[in-house]
């Protein structure tokens, strides 16, 4: 099992301080969003000023969260392990936070979006799902944007294998 709290030092940066905030929260798996692949559609800004990002490919951009609090994100030609943790559910939104791992580092080309999958990671800290769960909503910080994932159930789930 992939496991790197206090593995990997960034020598008191942000994923330092990111990983001394998760393990302090309780992590709670939420079924419907573990061992599952989510593939990202879209970036609506809400209200803030950047532009609108939709995904023409999302298969080439996907997430997929472990029960141990682990997830795995493939961001076009570039690969992400990181860690989360989730509250316990709840009917309407639920919280979690995210730090990313270590990263494939590579040049995806002019028209990737794996930059920008990449800068959900800290802000994302609540989620809730639509259309009866086959819809992930990642909501960001501070009426920041909204990204929304799609459920393959068409794909399996990414490893650390």
């Amino acid at each position: 099992k992939m496991h790197f709290r206090g593995g990997l030092s960034d020598g008191g940066g942000p994923r330092t301080m990111g990983l001394a905030f998760l393990e302090s929260r309780e992590h709670t798996p939420d079924p419907d969003l573990i061992d599952k692949v989510w593939a990202w559609e879209r970036r609506d800004p809400n209200g803030n000023a950047i532009e609108e990002i939709i995904v023409p490919d999302p298969e080439n951009y996907l997430h997929s969260f472990a029960a141990d609090g682990t997830f795995v994100t493939k961001m076009n030609c570039r690969n992400a392990l990181g860690e989360y943790a989730s509250s316990s559910p709840a009917e309407t939104v639920n919280s979690i936070f995210m730090v990313a791992g270590p990263t494939t580092m590579i040049f995806c080309g002019e028209d990737s979006l794996d930059v920008q999958m990449s800068q959900m990671f800290g802000p994302a800290q609540n989620y809730q799902f639509e259309e009866d769960g086959t819809v992930l909503k990642f909501i960001w910080v501070a009426a920041g944007p909204v990204d929304y994932y799609r459920l393959r159930d068409d794909i399996e789930p990414l490893t650390t294998q």
